[in-house]
């Protein structure tokens, strides 16, 4: 059983949808990505399960280490990810995946706040939960999550300019290691589909909403 309120309020990537704003994702991502141009949406249909590989980190020397420079995150990034085009917001989406587990075993978040626009709510609610554990001495062990790279599916929407991209995921059960020593399973994991709202600042896409639709 959750205990912790902090736990209850993580934005898993299989719970139930987390609205960006005042429009869910789930309703305007499917319906921009049937109405936008550039050609029809990036959409293959064989499964082949990608695990998130996730980018490493030197270990943060305090709970408020300093922030990522945008060069710096680029850096931890593949080379597509620098794409100003639909391929760099498929390479940044799918990263951001990679960065989400690992901030909770870790308690270094800063990936996932470098790729965080201040309008994510979605990110926002990831950044203070993990920023609550930090504090409580706590850390997570699991929650890996595995994308299907074959069933990505992109554009550009031509009403509101943001880029639009989603795709399937499995996540592993969670574990969460508190400083008394005590363990419990957090979460049991899950699968389902996750749409971003992506868009480019400078040279890095930033995450402007995600939000998951349970399988």
């Amino acid at each position: 059983m959750k205990t912790n309120a902090a736990i209850r309020s993580r934005p898993r990537f299989w719970s139930a949808a987390t609205a960006l704003g005042a429009t869910a994702l789930v309703a305007v991502g499917l319906a921009s990505l049937a109405g936008c141009t550039g050609g029809n949406p990036i959409v293959t249909e064989t499964p082949s399960p990608t695990a998130a590989a996730s980018a490493t980190l030197s270990p943060s020397p305090s709970p408020s280490p300093t922030p990522l420079t945008d060069a710096e995150l680029l850096a931890l990034m593949p080379p597509e990810a620098a794409y100003p085009d639909v391929r760099g917001a498929i390479a940044t989406a799918e990263f951001f995946c990679a960065q989400y587990g690992p901030a909770f075993q870790s308690g270094d978040s800063r990936i996932i706040a470098a790729l965080s626009d201040e309008r994510c709510q979605f990110c926002a609610e990831a950044l203070s939960t993990a920023a609550q554990e930090v504090a409580a001495g706590e850390f997570e062990s699991g929650g890996e999550v595995v994308y299907d790279s074959t069933q990505v599916r992109a554009n550009v929407h031509t009403g509101d300019g943001f880029t639009y991209v989603d795709f399937p995921f499995v996540q592993s059960p969670t574990t969460i290691h508190r400083a008394d020593g005590s363990t419990d399973v957090t979460d049991p994991g899950g699968s389902g589909r996750i749409y971003f709202r992506m868009a480019l600042d400078g040279e890095v896409w930033r995450v402007i909403g995600a939000e998951v639709q349970s399988a």
